[in-house]
């Protein structure tokens, strides 16, 4: 994270001689109609250490690639050693949260809170998103309980998205989606605890995915398997490919990853805009000797 997700604006300052004019920069990343379209420039952390399911780290990564994030495989030694000072969304897979707990230890687990405290998203997916539960990370302040459970193994799950979800745009998605169900919990917030639920189980709608801000930055929860593309090798594994969803997860999840990047802590004056998402830069003239000094000031999106 630059100056410790900061973001401050970097001001170039260039002399060009008999200049003048106006010249439009389009920011990688984003819309002509305004707001950031993946995640090109954000560093992404998987953690692949012990407790995590590996092709559930695999299919995270392929999923943050194909968002055109930069994206690394860490262990509990990277988290330890300060190296997610460079980072912006930290992920845990599926897996064990209390193997998690195990291998990053209580200076893991404060390290984890900080990076989320000081500016970082979190994303848990089934034993991330336990992980981030009051018993380890403490993001989400609530309880949980498990969705009926009506077969043996991971199968598929109807869900409902919340197209009128006030976090993610969700608005033009499909109403109903089906994903990898593996023992997945539902989330029950804490009454006056703000949250986004992005979709909720058809058999009890209970939320298993949601998104909610915790103090200075974001963090998505789901407990059900949206990272994996059952019947699609784009996810980089075979894991249950032969349940063969007939839909992905993955447009639903940049939308949130999106709602992550944008809504993550920065200093109000560098939040974007519609005007922020082309970069004017004005090159005035200030006479003297027919020398124009320019000064062009390129805001960065908030990574």
């Amino acid at each position: 994270m630059l100056l410790k997700r900061m973001r401050a604006a970097t001001i170039l300052i260039l002399a060009l001689i008999l200049v003048s004019g106006t010249v439009t920069l389009r920011i990688a990343g984003e819309s002509e109609s305004g707001g950031i379209t993946d995640l090109d420039g954000i560093n992404v952390a998987v953690y692949g250490g012990g407790g995590a399911a590996s092709h559930s780290a695999r299919a995270l990564i392929s999923l943050f690639e194909w968002m055109n994030a930069s994206v690394d495989m860490i262990a509990a030694r990277n988290v330890l050693d300060g190296e997610l000072e460079d980072c912006d969304i930290l992920a845990y897979p599926g897996g064990s949260a209390m193997e998690y707990y195990s291998e990053l230890g209580q200076e893991g687990l404060n390290i984890t809170r900080n990076f989320v405290s000081d500016g970082g998203s979190y994303v848990g997916i089934c034993g991330g998103a336990t992980f981030a539960c009051r018993y380890y990370l403490g993001f989400f302040n609530g309880s949980t309980g498990y969705a009926p459970y009506t077969g043996t193994g991971p199968y598929l799950i109807n869900m409902t998205v919340n197209r009128q979800c006030a976090g993610p745009d969700l608005s033009d998605l499909p109403e109903n989606i089906t994903t990898m169900y593996w023992g997945s919990a539902y989330f029950v917030p804490r009454e006056g605890t703000e949250i986004h639920p992005i979709a909720s189980y058809g058999v009890n709608g209970e939320a298993g995915m949601l998104s909610f801000k915790h103090g200075q930055d974001t963090v998505f929860m789901s407990s059900p398997h949206p990272e994996y593309e059952e019947g699609s090798d784009r996810d980089d594994t075979a894991f249950y490919d032969h349940l063969n969803d007939p839909d992905s997860e993955w447009e639903l999840l940049r939308r949130v990853m999106i709602w992550l990047v944008e809504e993550s802590s920065i200093p109000p004056e560098l939040h974007p805009t519609q005007s922020d998402m082309t970069t004017t830069l004005v090159l005035g003239s200030v006479g003297l000797a027919g020398v124009t000094v320019v000064v062009i000031a390129i805001i960065y999106r908030k990574r």
